[in-house]
């Protein structure tokens, strides 16, 4: 499975996720792999673009509630049964909170993954995001 960073959130903690990922793999034998967005798709690639290109069983992680709100896009992530985790923060998340709230999050995350049938939409509340990053 694929876990896909949107552009607006690190690429560096995406990539240190991944090392710690493939750790994991290879203790549960598992085949998770995190990446970011530019790491398949050119710098500033359109939402729309994104989702109709997205690999198959992949997660999209991201910031972007608009996603939500903007009815072209809203339309294609459920046509297209996309799923993503939103992760909603009233805060600025600078790097090293992004770094803390990944760290943090990210068995819940997985056992989430595993429990749920694809396509979701789950979202963090900013309350949940600022008890992860302190």
């Amino acid at each position: 499975m694929i876990f896909l960073f949107d552009e607006q959130l690190s690429k560096h903690v995406a990539h240190a996720l991944n090392i710690l990922q493939e750790r994991m793999n290879r203790r549960n034998k598992t085949g998770h792999k995190v990446q970011h967005v530019t790491d398949m798709f050119p710098r500033g690639a359109s939402d729309t673009k994104i989702f109709k290109n997205f690999p198959k069983n992949g997660i999209f992680i991201s910031l972007d509630l608009n996603q939500q709100r903007v009815p072209k896009e809203r339309i294609l992530i459920d046509q297209l049964k996309l799923s993503i985790i939103y992760f909603r923060s009233k805060q600025d998340l600078n790097f090293w909170k992004q770094a803390r709230l990944f760290v943090n999050v990210w068995p819940d995350v997985l056992e989430f993954v595993d429990q749920q049938k694809q396509p979701f939409i789950k979202r963090y509340k900013p309350q949940e995001i600022r008890r992860l990053v302190k």
